[in-house]
């Protein structure tokens, strides 16, 4: 558990005048245990390219590397000879390199010291065990590109420590602080390290994100779609410096588009586990940073309702999986009647959204469509005019469902992309933080 010290300085000054001041420091662990889950849970062996490997003390050199392998009960180090040694659950596996510098397991090489510990019989999990900067060496280039600015990397370095800090001891992971996925922070060792990234790590050294003197639970995303959302509104806890903010320089705000038939999205109830019948549509609410709160899907013999992050996973079932953010709209299947203000037109260079002004369809043979035979889908409405022509392959454009929005990922916390951009328009890296994360202080 990380340790909050209180302590006071007094300075006493010639004159009779005296102060104290309250300073907070935490004890950053000498060490993480890092669950590599990634490539490593459950194995029943792992192949070390080291020829020179250092094992709890004692150095065993090999022409061709080691392999470790679980046959149950015990861990045996092999050196392409035959067994060299076996561990038990009393006298645990732990190898490091001789040059003191990184692990070789083929498929990724770590710093540190890398443990072997058994999950059931014949499994394995392999735990990285290294200081706190090390292990950020591998996270920030791993979650943010080291091309960025100097300043949102720094930004990104100090968030990761804080939220490591937070996350450890939070979650049932069995013998290791942290793991190495998506659920933690994506960790992916030595190979994935940038100088630039390092170098962030390094300039901001014991750095932490505080809130009443406590490290925060500093949670990140790529893009906010040009505001980011409250905890309360993704998850169920009112987190006072996880707050929504305006992020105009998140430079990722792209539009992105997902097309549904009725079809689709009555496959998709069925997975979700629901019987609503045959889907007529679907309707919307937003929260105020414009962010879906409610999505309820309509039936012939019933509705399904869904809330918060379940907006956007509920489509991951389908080939497109799920949508990339809450910050969408939806078009058509709604039963609105309200004419759209932009159309998406779809061609070999992709999607564009374009003012439905001055828009008309024609036939094959070039005679202007009336609007009455024809859907029109727009991003910005619930509706269109109603369908009475059939479309090519049978299904009526009546039946489609448009959704577009913008941002990637959850939304709470830093933008990611929102942290190049401040930095960008010569922001430091506290300047980020403290916008992202409301009252925070960097100790």
């Amino acid at each position: 558990m990380i340790k909050k010290i209180f302590f006071t300085l007094f300075v006493s000054f010639a004159i009779t005048f005296a102060f104290s001041a309250a300073v907070y420091a935490y004890d950053i662990p000498t060490t993480l245990r890092i669950g590599l889950e990634s490539k490593y849970m459950n194995v029943a062996s792992a192949a070390v390219l080291n020829t020179a490997i250092t094992v709890n003390g004692m150095t065993l050199t090999s022409d061709i590397g080691f392999a470790v392998i679980c046959d149950g009960a015990n861990i045996l180090l092999n050196d392409g000879t035959g067994t060299v040694m076996t561990f038990d659950d009393s006298n645990i596996l732990q190898i490091s390199a001789v040059d003191g510098f990184a692990v070789n397991l083929g498929l990724r090489q770590y710093r540190g010291v890398i443990e072997f510990d058994r999950t059931g019989a014949g499994k394995m999990i392999l735990v990285n065990i290294l200081p706190m900067d090390e292990y950020l060496y591998g996270v920030v280039p791993s979650e943010m590109p080291s091309s960025w600015p100097e300043e949102a990397l720094k930004a990104q370095a100090v968030a990761a420590r804080s939220y490591a800090l937070d996350k450890i001891g939070s979650d049932n992971h069995t013998g290791y602080d942290l793991c190495d996925t998506t659920h933690c922070q994506v960790y992916l060792g030595v190979g994935n390290e940038h100088d630039a990234a390092t170098a962030a790590v390094d300039a901001t050294s014991g750095q932490v994100a505080c809130y009443d003197g406590e490290p925060i639970n500093a949670v990140y995303s790529s893009s906010s779609g040009g505001h980011t959302d409250s905890s309360e509104n993704v998850w169920s806890a009112t987190v006072p410096y996880l707050r929504g903010v305006d992020d105009p320089t998140d430079v990722g705000n792209e539009l992105w588009t997902r097309i549904f038939t009725l079809d689709d999205i009555t496959a998709l109830v069925k997975a979700w586990g629901a019987n609503i019948g045959t889907a007529t549509g679907m309707e919307i609410t937003k929260v105020e940073n414009e962010r879906v709160q409610t999505l309820v899907v309509h039936g012939t013999s019933g509705d399904l309702t869904l809330t918060k992050e379940e907006t956007r996973t509920f489509f991951s079932g389908s080939a497109q999986g799920s949508l990339q953010s809450r910050n969408y709209t939806i078009a058509n299947g709604t039963g609105g009647t309200d004419t759209p203000t932009n159309v998406a037109v779809y061609s070999a260079d992709g999607v564009t959204m374009v003012p439905i002004t001055g828009l008309f369809a024609t036939d094959a043979s070039g005679a202007e469509v009336p609007l009455g035979d024809i859907t029109v889908v727009g991003d910005d409405s619930t509706a269109s005019y109603a369908a009475t022509s059939g479309a090519t392959g049978g299904a009526s454009v009546g039946d489609t469902i448009l959704l577009s929005g913008s941002g990637n990922g959850h939304g709470v916390g830093m933008s990611q992309y929102g942290a190049m951009g401040m930095a960008e328009q010569g922001a430091t890296y506290i300047d980020i933080l403290q916008h992202y994360y409301t009252g925070i202080d960097i100790e």
